[in-house]
């Protein structure tokens, strides 16, 4: 038995195992076979295939790197919310990983473009793992069944700024632009407020910044331009949503062309964004079993899909295959992460 790993409408990704480590040019093996990845001889990181990536990108997450205050899962769900087009998943060392498949081969300045990609609460990745990492079966599995999903790519001269990754222009499908709402989406609380023109579309742009459930960074001049208005009357309408409540300044933090102020959403809007991403998610079927290795990233992703936690643990005990231990796993997670979601829309 072996398996490939093809990047859709590109080529097949390539390894070397750790014999081959005195040449780094010399990417030839394709076929991954059983015994290589499940051995009992490799009992180290270091006796694993490793794996080349040309037209994608590994970003790489160290645990001594975090700054104060973050975890493991405050990380993966600050990834999915600002690369939603990207598979977040585990390192063979348990490190925290975000794949994303580009339109081209990887540019030269890796360290640039990853830090336009992600907002900059994420630069803390580790540069050097983001051409090659270390696979075993169950990453192999991972990322096989991600790319035969046909991902969509990232456009990497898209990107022509620190500002430019986090705009309110920004596609991150090739049939969806995410930072785009329609009327249906917007509360009605918020609709009140929204009696002009510039105000509905300024409220559609906010509800479709998915970041703005962690940070999100909103350029004055750039929205100006879509709404066309000044960038004056887009503060003075961000001031007034801060009095309702509904947006929180949480970096003030402002330099021209580089940084715009960092918001957070709050309340009604930050409910609203929450069903403007649950819209545009991917609409994957729900899992119907237990798969093995795979049961802690299938039950986050699956939590978004569930607006209460009972709904969600209703799912989880019809699912064949599972045990007390993992029911209680689960149940856990619908804890904490219901729990969150309630404190941040408070």
């Amino acid at each position: 038995m072996f398996k490939e790993l093809k990047v859709p409408n590109g080529p097949t990704l390539k390894y070397k195992l750790p014999r081959d480590l005195g040449n780094q040019t010399q990417w030839f093996r394709s076929r991954f076979y059983e015994d290589q990845l499940t051995s009992t001889m490799q009992l180290s990181k270091s006796r694993l295939p490793i794996l080349g990536l040309q037209n994608m990108l590994c970003l790489d997450f160290d645990a001594k790197d975090y700054p104060t205050g973050w975890t493991q899962d405050r990380l993966h769900n600050a990834l999915e919310l600002s690369l939603p087009y990207a598979l977040v998943t585990k390192s063979v060392s348990g490190n925290t990983k975000a794949f994303i498949v580009l339109d081209r081969q990887i540019p030269e300045d890796i360290d640039g473009f990853l830090k336009e990609l992600l907002p900059e609460s994420l630069h803390f990745f580790d540069r050097a793992g983001a051409t090659r990492c270390y696979v075993n079966q169950t990453l192999v599995n991972e990322l096989g069944d991600w790319l035969s999903s046909n991902p969509p790519t990232v456009k990497v001269g898209s990107l022509k700024g620190k500002e430019e990754s986090r705009t309110i222009l920004n596609t991150v499908s090739k049939t969806v632009t995410y930072y785009q709402s329609d009327l249906s989406q917007l509360a009605p609380e918020l609709r009140l407020w929204a009696k002009t023109e510039d105000r509905i579309q300024l409220l559609q742009i906010l509800t479709a910044c998915w970041g703005l459930l962690e940070s999100f960074n909103l350029p004055l001049e750039k929205i100006a331009l879509q709404l066309n208005v000044s960038a004056m009357t887009v503060s003075r309408m961000l001031k007034e949503l801060k009095t309702l409540g509904v947006i929180e300044c949480i970096d003030h933090s402002y330099q021209w062309g580089v940084k715009a102020k960092t918001y957070k959403a709050h309340g009604v809007l930050y409910k609203s964004i929450q069903a403007h991403k649950a819209a545009h998610k991917p609409s994957k079927p729900l899992i119907s079993s237990v798969r093995p290795g795979m049961f802690y990233k299938d039950m986050l992703s699956a939590l978004n899909r569930f607006d209460s936690e009972v709904s969600f643990n209703r799912w989880v005990s019809n699912l064949k295959g599972l045990t007390e231990k993992r029911r209680r796993e689960a149940a856990k997670y619908a804890r904490c992460h219901f729990r969150k979601a309630k404190g941040r829309a408070a």
